[in-house]
């Protein structure tokens, strides 16, 4: 399993268990506000990497580090917090720690570099190692650049990959649950994938319509204060 945006561990609580039956689990997160709450679990599968994916090996500023939001892209921070984060070559870790008989599952949460990964990964033909893919199209919360999203969903299909949105999931009340959703879509017939893709594109599509407000209304209450 390849956690990429770990943020506090609401994924990995999930793959953790015993009935997804995980050899390994890798956990990618820059924000270092984040990584005491990754290493806790005691679990020998579990290795965290202080880094994000990138196409290359970097530096780069992370917006509003430790929220949930956090992002390299300047047009989603909700703040001038930054932190300087190290994020690493997707391709070249893929190309040196996974074997070719590895069954690999991906879930792709980087609000906002998504495209920029999996562009690179497909590009490299690492992309291919990926068995089952989970993808978050953040980049689609900035509309000058949301252009980017339906350029790598092109890739991705004549890419022959499995893969899934996660607007495409039917989602649960906890980020455990929606999870879990995924990982049994996974290993679900063609019948239950589909029952499970139709229902969460209402959903969906209710949650896109009110996101332009919440972040409204997020801006307004992480504005500081006047220094004088």
């Amino acid at each position: 399993m390849l956690d990429v945006g770990g943020h506090l561990g609401e994924t990995l609580a999930e793959v953790r268990h015993q009935r997804w039956a995980f050899d390994h689990i890798y956990v990618f997160e820059p924000a270092t506000a984040c990584l005491a709450a990754l290493r806790e679990p005691a679990d020998d599968r579990v290795e965290v990497i202080a880094a994000g994916w990138w196409n290359a090996d970097v530096e780069m500023n992370l917006h509003d580090p430790g929220l949930i939001g956090a992002s390299v892209v300047p047009e989603k921070a909700l703040s001038e917090d930054m932190e300087r984060c190290r994020f690493i070559d997707a391709a070249a870790w893929m190309r040196s720690n996974l074997e070719p008989d590895d069954v690999v599952w991906l879930k792709l949460n980087c609000e906002g570099s998504e495209c920029v990964v999996l562009d690179h990964l497909v590009g490299e033909g690492e992309l291919e190692r990926v068995d089952h893919l989970l993808v978050h199209f953040d980049i689609e919360k900035v509309p000058v650049l949301a252009w980017q999203a339906d350029r790598t969903r092109r890739l991705l299909e004549e890419s022959g990959v499995e893969w899934i949105e996660a607007g495409e999931i039917l989602f649960g009340r906890s980020h455990a649950q929606k999870t879990a959703n995924w990982l049994a879509w996974t290993e679900a017939s063609r019948l239950r994938r589909f029952c499970y893709s139709h229902l969460a594109r209402w959903e969906f599509r209710a949650r896109q319509i009110l996101y332009p407000v919440k972040q409204r209304f997020a801006r307004v209450t992480t504005r500081r204060p006047h220094q004088p």
